[in-house]
């Protein structure tokens, strides 16, 4: 397992980690938990008995971009499979969670904020709900703990973590300081300033006192600790030291304090010896040390390792010698590449799912007979004597994507104009546009083409639209669709801003014109214009048919994926 063992005095396990805020669809296994993916549980210690629970939440791969942090100290130890109960420990029978807390830590200010607090409340539902989730911690769940073998559809919308620094309860009936998962349907991460202390999230994702939401890609990490970590050293370190007139003076180090002290240890230990590292949080701290050949400071301010060399301190690993050491460990790494790559030009040409002689029918059947799928080309099969490949997204909102179409404008600078377009265009119904027809299917976001629009309705009805000046969305048909020529309604999710001059609005339907289909918000959201003689290719992520896109972009464009 991958464990921490600088953060709140060490010892955490990960047990789990996701880059969505979802719930319900993380699987578990035997796998130990990387923290950078991918996605998932670990089902092997769902019989250890775990006194904190951490949750860490992040805006990027990297824990230094960690933006909310928490821990809960449990009253008793239990084990991780039972660590959501009913109508004990401060949670009730109709919304239960995490119970029996001793105190709420905010690791990131090293804080104890509340001992108050009651129930994590994970949702409403038992044997859907928090049991199965209990379940899922002890053994295999392969979809999620939302999703039985045998039943096709989601059995719940809820799972979330939480905690409130002046209510009982959390979220599911109260507001909360900090918040990950989902509630009625609705999934997010929400936390409030560093320092704060006041509630940030309410009902359903709803920010308030000024609290982020973030409702796209965001990481989260799940860590255990069965014990705080002890201090092992318990002998007595000595130490002589040369005096500005040349005389040397014997000094012991407190074991307790790290900090050396006039005389000697006791007189049962005579012998000099050092032994483990002392630990500074940063340079004025480390410029206290005594001058102790051969003692280890570990320095918290710039992650460096130091050693003691008599009159001074040396890093322990010089710049040479890093050199020296990624020269060597990039010319292994390139000779690992090179394996890698012959063998998955074997695994290409063999029997393996999403391959030229076993094609998948889309990337999302590809993806539920392979978890641990990459993002990458693979082979499909959408219809009879339709063998090709297609680039697939298996990491974005769960994955399965394929990618169908990808384009550019015929006159970015001037958006607005009538000679503005996108370009190629799909074989969809659009008698009066011009651009040229593409039917040769992208194999990456750089490149532009499209899937033949006949095939689309093999590959998928959900629908997926990334854009470098438009927000990205996310689309399942409600009575329209994109896949077959009709007009009406759509569910749409906005799932990442990237204009700036709105946030979170989505389109709700899809039309049909000469020129091409184009989704409406309360007026044109995406306009996929195909006429370079009239009309423009919005891409407004107010919704108002406006030029509220993003400027400036180098190689301006935008994708349709579909699942």
């Amino acid at each position: 397992g991958w464990c921490d063992t600088h953060t709140d005095g060490g010892g955490f396990l990960l047990i789990g980690m996701k880059n969505s805020p979802v719930t319900w669809n993380v699987p578990s296994n035997d796998t130990p938990v990387d923290p950078k993916g991918p996605p998932h549980w670990s089902s092997k210690f769902g019989d250890v008995n775990v006194q904190d629970f951490a949750i860490q939440i992040s805006t990027t791969k990297n824990f230094e971009d960690t933006k909310a942090h928490w821990s809960y100290r449990l009253k008793i130890k239990r084990a991780l499979g039972h660590l959501f109960g009913i109508g004990s420990g401060g949670c009730s029978h109709f919304h239960s969670g995490i119970g029996n807390i001793s105190y709420v830590k905010d690791i990131l200010t090293e804080t104890v904020v509340t001992t108050e607090f009651n129930c994590s409340q994970f949702g409403p539902h038992s044997d859907v709900g928090w049991k199965r989730m209990n379940y899922c911690l002890r053994n295999k769940c392969l979809k999620g703990y939302a999703f039985i073998e045998g039943f096709p559809f989601k059995l719940d919308s809820y799972g979330s973590f939480s905690y409130s620094t002046s209510s009982k309860f959390s979220v599911i009936t109260d507001d909360a300081t900090a918040f990950v998962g989902c509630d009625a349907g609705k999934c997010c991460a929400c936390f409030g300033s560093k320092s704060g202390r006041g509630h940030y999230c309410s009902r359903k994702c709803k920010a308030v006192n000024g609290g982020t939401v973030l409702t796209g890609q965001v990481y989260v990490w799940y860590w255990i600790r069965t014990r705080m970590p002890r201090r092992l050293w318990k002998r007595c370190m000595e130490f002589k030291m040369k005096t500005e007139t040349g005389k040397f003076e014997t000094y012991y180090i407190d074991r307790k304090t790290s900090t050396a002290h006039k005389g000697t240890c006791s007189q049962q230990l005579q012998t000099f010896f050092n032994e483990g590292t002392l630990l500074v949080k940063n340079k004025e701290s480390f410029k206290n040390l005594p001058q102790v050949p051969g003692l280890l400071s570990y320095r918290e301010d710039n992650n460096l390792l130091y050693i003691n060399k008599g009159n001074e301190w040396d890093v322990i690993s010089t710049e040479k010698e890093t050199q020296n050491l990624e020269k060597n460990i990039n010319g292994k790494l390139q000779s690992l590449e090179d394996k890698l790559s012959k063998i998955e030009g074997r695994l290409n040409a063999k029997s393996v799912y999403g391959s030229i002689l076993t094609p998948g029918k889309s990337c999302n059947d590809i993806l539920a007979a392979n978890k641990l799928a990459l993002s990458r080309i693979y082979w499909i099969k959408p219809a009879i004597n339709k063998l090709f490949q297609v680039y697939c997204d298996m990491e974005t909102r769960g994955g399965g994507w394929t990618l169908v179409y990808s384009y550019t404008f015929t006159n970015y600078s001037s958006f607005r104009s009538g000679s503005n377009a996108v370009t190629p265009r799909p074989n969809w119904p659009a008698h009066g546009a011009n651009v040229p027809i593409s039917t040769t299917p992208p194999l990456s976001e750089s490149s532009f083409g499209a899937v033949d629009w006949n095939l689309w309705t093999n590959i998928g009805h959900e629908f997926m639209i990334k854009s470098n000046i438009n927000d990205w969305i996310v689309c399942q048909p409600n009575g329209g669709s994109l896949v077959i020529e009709k007009e009406g309604s759509m569910s749409c999710q906005n799932v990442k801003n990237v204009a700036t001059a709105c946030s979170g609005v989505a389109p709700n339907i899809i039309n049909w014109h000469t020129y091409g289909p184009y989704l409406r918000a309360s007026s044109v959201y995406y306009y996929f214009d195909g006429n370079t003689s009239g009309n423009w290719p919005t891409h407004d992520p107010c919704g108002t048919y406006n030029t509220d896109h993003k400027k400036g972009v180098s190689t301006p464009g935008g994708q349709i994926y579909l699942r």
